[in-house]
């Protein structure tokens, strides 16, 4: 088994955390609007969590947001399963791809190892093997400059938040509790996902009793144009 993975909460935001904040406000706000909402979370009690986490989480109501339609890939859908699961008044709709409610138990030990690897190496050995693991062999081939900037991203991804996330993510566990969130539901997947395959959105779906998953989505466009 792999040693436990200690992990420091930091209290406070960091400077860098309020541009991060502006870039997701920014999907939803014109810039002017954007920079105002992350100036009142300089000046809000936001011990527990990172500025940009306020969006992302728990903090909807602080920025004035209510009636959300949200959707989250991946570590995203997870937090929107916890967010309208915290505070189903502020989600109107919820989007979940290529995502998953549970682990099975032995996901803890391999995002464990994960972790150590970053700790011990930093993030350029993860690089290759996340990239096959959210790209498949053709995409990699047919767009290389969209590939390299994501692994650009992975490369300089802080090591804290990256253990964080793999502390946490495989200790998710609301497949159950699902049954509560009322508002409507859309579960999409790749059918080549490897790291949140179709298996894991159809216990979703078999909870929620809505729809069917969405196949596979080949193209962003085709993704971002859904209704």
């Amino acid at each position: 088994m792999t040693k436990p993975v200690d992990i420091t909460w930091l209290k406070e935001p960091e400077e860098h955390d309020y541009p991060a904040a502006e870039s997701y406000l920014c999907l939803l706000y014109d810039e002017e609007t954007a920079q105002k909402h992350v100036e009142t979370l300089r000046h809000a009690p936001v011990a527990a969590f990172k500025a940009k986490d306020i969006f992302r989480a728990s903090g909807l109501s602080l920025l004035g947001i209510s009636n959300a339609h949200f959707a989250g890939l991946s570590m995203g859908g997870m937090i929107g399963q916890a967010l309208t699961l915290r505070h189903p008044e502020l989600v109107a709709s919820l989007t979940i791809a290529d995502s998953a409610s549970r682990w099975p138990a032995d996901a803890i030990d391999l995002f464990a190892q994960r972790a150590a690897t970053a700790m011990r190496s930093g993030m350029a050995p993860l690089v290759d093997a996340t990239l096959a693991r959210w790209f498949t062999p053709e995409f990699r081939k047919s767009d290389v400059d969209a590939v390299a900037r994501v692994g650009d991203m992975i490369l300089h991804t802080p090591v804290a938040g990256y253990v964080g996330c793999s502390e946490a993510i495989p200790r998710i566990n609301m497949t159950e509790r699902l049954r509560e969130i009322t508002c409507p539901m859309l579960v999409m997947v790749g059918d080549r996902d490897p790291g949140t395959p179709v298996a894991m959105s159809q216990a979703i779906h078999t909870v929620i009793a809505s729809q069917p998953p969405m196949p596979s989505l080949a193209d962003p466009p085709r993704f971002d144009n859904l209704q």
